[in-house]
């Protein structure tokens, strides 16, 4: 079989698993919304450095969504993770601007465990 045709048969079974994913899932309108959200987001914030990371992260929610539907699973948790990382991200450094700059050259790596630190992370207003 030559990589044409392999990639082609390949092709054809994600699109059959697609269209028989479609038929059962009730969580698109879910994550239709949850994307609209975001560029509602986008659309009304001050255009900042930070925004292209929300952006990449709408993009990442919608195909994480699709290689769910073409039975791609471990890829679509990747992508929802790095959704998520990006998502959280953006809101650490629209607040934390030097560290986004640092980060933006190289210099500094987003520590997930400062993300979610207790006392400044990105989640704390939410603690009890």
């Amino acid at each position: 079989m030559k990589a044409k045709e392999y990639y082609e048969a390949i092709s054809k079974a994600a699109q059959t698993i697609f269209d028989e994913s479609v038929d059962y899932c009730d969580f698109l309108g879910k994550v239709h919304d949850y994307s609209a959200s975001i560029q509602d987001w986008l659309n009304v914030i001050p255009s900042s450095q930070e925004n292209h990371m929300l952006d990449h992260s709408l993009e990442q929610v919608e195909f994480s969504c699709l290689l769910l539907l073409c039975g791609m699973y471990r890829q679509a948790f990747a992508s929802l993770r790095l959704a998520l990382e990006l998502l959280f991200g953006a809101i650490y450094f629209s607040a934390h601007k030097l560290d986004y700059l640092e980060w933006e050259n190289g210099s500094r790596d987003l520590n997930w465990q400062t993300v979610i630190d207790e006392n400044s992370g990105v989640l704390c207003c939410f603690q009890r």
